[in-house]
């Protein structure tokens, strides 16, 4: 093979190689799955497209209604968290329209929003959004800036970038409304952008 083309072979597998690197996230969180779990969550963690928080977290499976033992605030939700327990309860859904990908990832989202994420990061966040209002206030039902996070974390998860006329495959999520978050497909992709240079 002549020099020249032997030189521009290894340069392009440099790039694809670099290329390759740069869209993988570094998962970093281990999931002690229950006995019989009925879902891969170590695997949706390992596929992920943003980083994952440097934790252990156990999975408990439930029944559909069940939510956070004690919180009764949470009973109609599909997964849930008491992180200071680091579990995260998920209910095995009934409804074929369920998201508990989608779910489980929201909740590894507020994991990464406790462990990892800088108060310049959650600034900027709100300000991609155009959210205002407080990131976190756990006596109130509105839906926060915190809350918002989380799901938008969990739709970087799976797709980091959306393209225009894109066909959204993700459902809507554990919160209600368009996706990606808000309708807003350029701010996804800049939220997403940010998560993935933490």
């Amino acid at each position: 093979m002549p020099r020249l083309i032997m030189k521009r072979a290894m340069l392009l597998w440099g790039v694809v190689a670099i290329g390759l690197s740069a869209g993988t996230a570094q998962a970093q969180t281990t999931v002690v799955e229950p006995v019989g779990s009925h879902f891969p969550y170590q695997r949706w963690i390992d596929e992920s497209e943003v980083p994952t928080p440097d934790v252990t977290v156990s999975v408990i499976e439930t029944e559909p209604g069940n939510g956070c033992p004690g919180d009764e605030r949470t009973t109609n939700i599909e997964a849930c968290t008491i992180i200071p327990e680091r579990v995260i309860w998920v209910a095995v859904p009934d409804q074929p329209n369920a998201t508990p990908r989608a779910a489980f990832m929201h909740e590894i989202g507020h994991y990464f929003d406790a462990e990892d994420m800088p108060e310049w990061a959650r600034e900027h966040f709100d300000s991609i959004y155009d959210l205002g209002g407080p990131w976190l206030l756990p006596e109130s039902g509105q839906v926060t800036a915190g809350e918002w996070f989380a799901e938008a974390y969990a739709q970087c998860s799976v797709k980091a970038y959306v393209v225009s006329g894109e066909v959204w495959k993700l459902g809507v999520g554990p919160i209600e409304g368009s996706a990606p978050l808000l309708g807003m497909r350029v701010a996804h992709n800049k939220a997403c952008r940010m998560l993935r240079n933490l």
